[in-house]
């Protein structure tokens, strides 16, 4: 187990409700709605870190999924550009949890 620090809490959220929808096993993983952080404090999570690459993968999984569903009318457009901005700042931020476990995992090599 390791820390994950300073990742938004919207981020976390958010990933969690997607996850739930669209990988339970994963979202299992994470914190409960209980537990849900609170919006504009950073977030210390501890995670394995083999589970950042996994929920990653399954972000960009989801994008695939909405990517094929059809934006036929305006408000489908609408929503297609709300989707677009979650999951683009979801990915951002756990790239960047990303970014730091490896760097924490370099640490410790060294």
């Amino acid at each position: 187990m390791q820390f994950i620090t300073g990742i938004d809490p919207k981020a976390v959220q958010l990933t969690i409700i997607l996850l739930r929808q669209y990988s339970p096993q994963l979202a299992s993983h994470l914190p409960g709605p209980s537990e849900y952080p609170t919006p504009g404090l950073e977030l210390n999570l501890r995670l394995p870190p083999e589970l950042i690459p996994e929920i990653i993968s399954e972000l960009n999984r989801i994008g695939d999924i909405w990517l094929q569903e059809k934006s036929i009318t305006p408000q489908n457009k609408s929503r297609d550009t709300h989707r677009q901005k979650c999951l683009r700042f979801n990915l951002d931020e756990w790239i960047k949890a990303g970014e730091q476990s490896q760097n924490y995992i370099k640490k410790q090599l060294h």
